[in-house]
């Protein structure tokens, strides 16, 4: 671990985030944005990362999703798959698959 991020995280812990009167905030915000410049973005966050920034920003989502005629009855379907047991956000439940 470098040194500049070693201070960052020694300041991030060392604040008083009980105190309700907010001060620490501003400092905190700025450990924070220090440390984040040290993510490489080209790789993957893991859940943890993903889901602490995800919970800040609004996010849009685009899906494609594919359609086909049934060739027996003619009405639409959609292709979709069950979700892992295992998955963090929605275990066993149905999505079209893809990934952001």
């Amino acid at each position: 671990m470098s040194q500049g991020i070693r201070e960052a995280a020694e300041r991030l812990l060392s604040l008083n985030t009980d105190d309700r009167t907010g001060e620490w905030y501003e400092e905190y915000k700025n450990i924070v944005a220090v440390l984040l410049k040290n993510i490489d973005s080209a790789a993957p966050f893991g859940e943890k990362l993903f889901n602490a920034v995800a919970g800040l920003s609004y996010t849009i989502a685009f899906e494609a999703v594919a359609f086909r005629k049934n060739p027996g009855s003619g009405q639409p379907e959609v292709f979709l798959r069950r979700r892992s047991v295992s998955d963090p956000a929605y275990p066993f439940m149905w999505h079209c698959p893809g990934s952001v």
